[in-house]
């Protein structure tokens, strides 16, 4: 991103949330938002979702944090954000983009 847009959009002190931010459409949304400045958090179903997400971050040169949440419990969510604004701060924004797919057939 050019230097002005990045001044336009700056994230600078922002903590981001994003649900599902491991892979995909999640994970390219917490590297954009890292270039703006964001700290990002994300969470996944499973440890190994977790682990492969931080790795993905850390090779991109971002720190980030990873929380192991199935954000359709909502006490495990109620507990992860206790989590994370003890360790990391209050989250300033949210992306909701964790997502289940049911393929099933149509009949």
């Amino acid at each position: 991103m050019t230097d002005n847009i990045l001044k336009l959009f700056s994230m600078k002190g922002k903590i981001v949330l994003i649900t599902g931010g491991a892979h995909g459409i999640g994970y390219s949304l917490g590297l954009a938002y890292a270039q703006a400045g964001a700290k990002i958090v994300f969470n996944a179903r499973h440890s190994a979702g977790v682990g492969a997400g931080l790795t993905a971050y850390e090779k991109e040169g971002i720190k980030a944090y990873g929380y192991v949440c199935d954000v359709t419990d909502e006490a495990a969510v109620a507990r992860m954000m206790q989590q994370i604004e003890e360790e990391v701060g209050s989250v300033d924004v949210l992306v909701n983009n964790a997502g289940i797919i049911a393929r099933q057939a149509m009949l």
